[in-house]
């Protein structure tokens, strides 16, 4: 049911004075990014980024063992690992369009602040319910 779920995280810090401008700023990159989608040098940057990053994450037994284990939840080819480089540099610009049109949208946002609350309420105006919990 939830095998094509799943979140998309963006990471970034500022200062408390900055806190909203930051918040704009990658509401902004999001909403041109599904628009325009991304640059070629951008999806050519991605590309090598994971072609380079994926076997690092199978270099221990545990991490090829949930590699495998993601494989068969997910019905995923078995050559999965094999094919890896292959089927992300296939990866045209369209199929990146289309990916973005058909699973990601902006009208559900959930924003993670962490910071004193007193400081970034005011920052947080107007973006939707807040909820403020406490880390101890």
């Amino acid at each position: 049911m939830y095998r094509n779920a799943g979140t998309f995280d963006i990471t970034t810090f500022t200062r408390n004075e900055t806190l909203r401008r930051c918040i704009d700023e990658t509401i902004r990159v999001v909403k041109t990014m599904l628009e325009q989608g991304p640059s070629e040098e951008e999806l050519a940057k991605a590309k090598r980024y994971l072609t380079g990053q994926f076997p690092l994450g199978l270099q221990a037994p545990d991490q090829l063992a949930d590699q495998l284990v993601e494989i068969e939840f997910f019905g995923l080819d078995p050559k999965f690992v094999e094919n890896y480089d292959a089927n992300v540099n296939a990866v045209a610009m369209t199929d990146c369009r289309r990916a973005l049109k058909s699973y990601f949208c902006t009208d559900d946002l959930r924003i993670l602040v962490v910071s004193n609350p007193d400081s970034a309420k005011k920052a947080l105006d107007g973006l939707g319910p807040v909820e403020v919990k406490e880390i101890e």
